[in-house]
């Protein structure tokens, strides 16, 4: 019975692993030197396990310019995610006026 619960506990600790994907996110400059990126795609890799990482030439764009999935308002603009062809996503949360 050990064995399998050894087993098992490592299989667990293993699936993020395998679940693990990268994704480029290419972001206006204005983001960038916020330091939200860095503040945010950790956290998000931990929570999700999706590795998400600055690409300028990221296939999801966050632009502050519709169309897209209203993300966020900042600056006084509101910062929309485009997504590669043929994807969709999916409304967690909706900030107040977005």
């Amino acid at each position: 019975m050990r064995p399998l619960i050894v087993s098992f506990t490592l299989w667990l600790a293993a699936l993020p692993a395998f679940a693990q994907d990268t994704l480029g996110l290419a972001a206006p400059e204005a983001v960038v030197q916020s330091g939200l990126l860095k503040h945010i795609l950790p956290r998000f890799s931990l929570k999700t396990g999706i590795r998400v990482v600055h690409d300028p030439e990221g296939a999801q764009v966050l632009t502050d310019a519709p169309p897209g999935l209203p993300v966020f308002e900042g600056g006084g603009a509101v910062y929309y995610l485009r997504l590669p062809d043929g994807k969709r996503a999916k409304t967690i949360w909706r900030l107040d006026g977005v």
